[in-house]
């Protein structure tokens, strides 16, 4: 291999590199959206099961009045 083919190696070596490093920043942002996109829906199911449970408090009290 001559000098100048190594250094093209290494160049395209260290591009692809790069692009994977980047694919992974990527990645990793993407997955945080999503982790934190589950806990807001979850904090939401949360909140319409506790509202169901007093909806159906006030229904009972309503039917027993």
């Amino acid at each position: 291999m001559t000098k100048q083919t190594m250094e093209e190696s290494q160049i395209l070596l260290s591009e692809s590199m790069m692009n994977v490093s980047a694919v992974s920043q990527q990645s990793l942002a993407t997955s945080e959206q999503v982790a934190a996109l589950s806990s807001e829906q979850l904090r939401i199911i949360d909140e319409i099961v506790d509202l169901s449970t007093k909806l159906e408090v006030l229904s009972n009290a309503l039917q027993n009045s």
